[in-house]
């Protein structure tokens, strides 16, 4: 590894902002739009530098960049992921008067590194804001109306999450002599509550995050983004939603077992929405937003279970960062396989060997976290997982794909099935490397988990698959649509006097069910109460009381 070097910090933020003002100014547009796909580089070139530490005393209070294990990790994945949207997105930004395009995309990457390399709680909280909307601006340019509800939604969510982060921050500030993190940290433990503080930044990230109950902005962003930018909303979620939560929360240190319990048992619940959520979209980017969230849910039993073992985590934090690259990789993979049929029959070759292999690596990456992760609940959750996830991405790929089109400046993307291929290979990469530095990971659950999660896929392709009903992206009321009304009615059927049981009910409730063919009124009236901003942060704040309640 090359030595660090503390001003080499600046570069990863500082060249896309450059670049950002370059293209803003007409004279040197031509020039730098060129240079734009690859404003990811310095990122990456700094990411196998060696740990340094840049303090930067004239900004945001004293702002520290940071160079780190967790934040090597971070940027290198960033990086990755924010390079693979920008070589997919030259067709689009080589279009005449896309300068709008290629500055939030410059911005949204400049907070992406940033995020990576914040030492402090204001800093990473700017990046944070600066990535989010930054994000949301390049979506909604790149997609056009399409993206109209799912940028609304992205919105709504970013604002709740900021206002809950920006709460946190102020509430360990005040008992914080600095805001590093390791002063915030520390603030957390000698909080004299800290199960709503707890409570409070694990509602603010988990919003970014997609956890369950939180991620009804991830399938619609997801669906919309594209192809294409597909692996940039990946690098925000891991930014913005997983990296928060590890520079803020006392792992190692903080002993909550109650918490941890309910995290755990969260974790399990999470896994079961995304497998039956997820089995019924529609559209293969949605089926991959909920193998997301399941991967949120792992997170969720992980923390659970290190609230109950604190004296663990150095144990599980470098499996658990193994983990994640072999994951992230093989579900960037999975999303940059072509929605569209290949045009020949080597590509068609290449699609179907990157998609089955980043099958295979998506659903074994928790492998390791089986034996890692202490108590049998969570252990068996890993496995679970294992399970869910090899479930999801099989169903997705086996979605038909659509019949090919001529590529168009608007998708900024060619059909080809390349950058696919390189992220299966860099997440072959990642379980290659743990399978030799990291012991035993490949074992018996391995083996029979993830064929058995294929062969499920298969079966409930051929055989449930034709009749369950097909959810749009984001759609979750659709079957509460669907069983409220029947089941209502089999309730005031038993409830009238002098009835008895009627034997033919189950067998009625599912004829109607599968009869009815749309959603009531009380379903559309849920998804448009649920899609609405009062609604959307009511629920977030009920959420993050509720945890607060059963972790204090």
């Amino acid at each position: 590894m090359i030595e660090g070097n503390p001003l080499l910090l600046v570069l990863p933020p500082l060249v896309p902002l450059l670049l950002a003002m370059a293209v803003a100014t007409g004279r040197a547009r031509p020039f730098v739009r060129p240079l734009v796909p690859f404003a990811a580089l310095p990122a990456l070139g700094v990411a196998v530098t060696g740990d340094a530490v840049l303090p930067l005393d004239t900004a945001l209070m004293g702002a520290v960049l940071i160079l780190d294990a967790p934040g090597r990790l971070f940027l290198v994945l960033m990086s990755v992921l924010w390079l693979a949207s920008g070589l997919l997105m030259r067709p689009r930004l080589q279009a005449a008067g896309s300068h709008g395009l290629a500055i939030l995309m410059l911005l949204a990457m400049a907070g992406a590194f940033a995020m990576a390399l914040a030492g402090d709680g204001p800093l990473f909280y700017a990046a944070t804001v600066l990535a989010g909307y930054a994000l949301y601006g390049v979506v909604a340019v790149a997609a056009g109306a399409t993206a109209h509800r799912a940028g609304r939604l992205l919105v709504v969510f970013l604002v709740a999450s900021d206002l809950l982060v920006f709460e946190v921050l102020m509430t360990l500030g005040h008992g914080a002599p600095t805001l590093d993190f390791a002063a915030l940290r520390g603030a957390l433990l000698n909080s004299e509550h800290p199960g709503l503080t707890l409570a409070l930044l694990i509602t603010g990230f988990g919003i970014k995050l997609g956890l369950p109950g939180l991620h009804f902005w991830l399938p619609p962003i997801m669906v919309s983004a594209g192809r294409a930018l597909g692996p940039a909303v990946l690098a925000f979620m891991l930014g913005a939603g997983l990296l928060g939560g590890l520079r803020l929360l006392p792992l190692g240190e903080m002993a909550a077992p109650a918490a941890g319990e309910v995290l755990v048992w969260v974790g399990w619940a999470a896994l079961a929405y995304g497998l039956v959520a997820g089995f019924l979209q529609a559209h293969r980017r949605a089926v991959l937003a909920y193998g997301t969230m399941a991967l949120g849910g792992l997170w969720l039993a992980v923390l659970g279970s290190q609230l109950q073992h604190p004296g663990t985590w150095s144990l599980v934090a470098g499996p658990l960062g193994t983990m994640l690259v072999q994951a992230i990789f093989a579900l960037a993979a999975l999303l940059l396989i072509p929605g569209t049929a290949p045009s020949g029959p080597r590509a068609h070759i290449v699609a179907t060997v990157a998609g089955w292999s980043a099958v295979a690596l998506l659903a074994a990456a928790p492998g390791a976290l089986a034996a890692m992760v202490p108590g049998p609940v969570p252990a068996a959750t890993a496995v679970w997982a294992m399970g869910i996830l090899g479930f999801l991405a099989a169903s997705a790929m086996l979605r038909p794909p659509a019949p090919a089109v001529q590529p168009s400046a608007r998708t900024g993307s060619d059909g080809s099935t390349v950058p696919a291929a390189l992220m299966a290979m860099l997440a072959l990469a990642a379980a290659a490397y743990r399978a030799v530095a990291g012991g035993a990971v490949v074992g018996a659950a391995v083996w029979l988990v993830v064929p058995a999660a294929l062969a499920a896929a298969l079966l409930a392709r051929r055989f449930l698959t034709p009749h369950l009903p097909a959810l749009r992206p984001g759609d979750r009321v659709v079957p509460l649509g669907h069983a409220l009304p029947v089941a209502w009615r089999q309730v005031l059927h038993l409830a009238l006097p002098g009835r008895q049981w009627p034997l033919g009910s189950v067998a009625a409730m599912g004829r109607r069910l599968r009869a009815s063919p749309a959603p009531g009124r009380l379903a559309v009236w849920l998804e448009g109460a649920l899609g609405r901003w009062p609604t959307a942060v009511m629920a977030s704040l009920v959420l993050g009381l509720l945890l607060a309640w059963l972790g204090g």
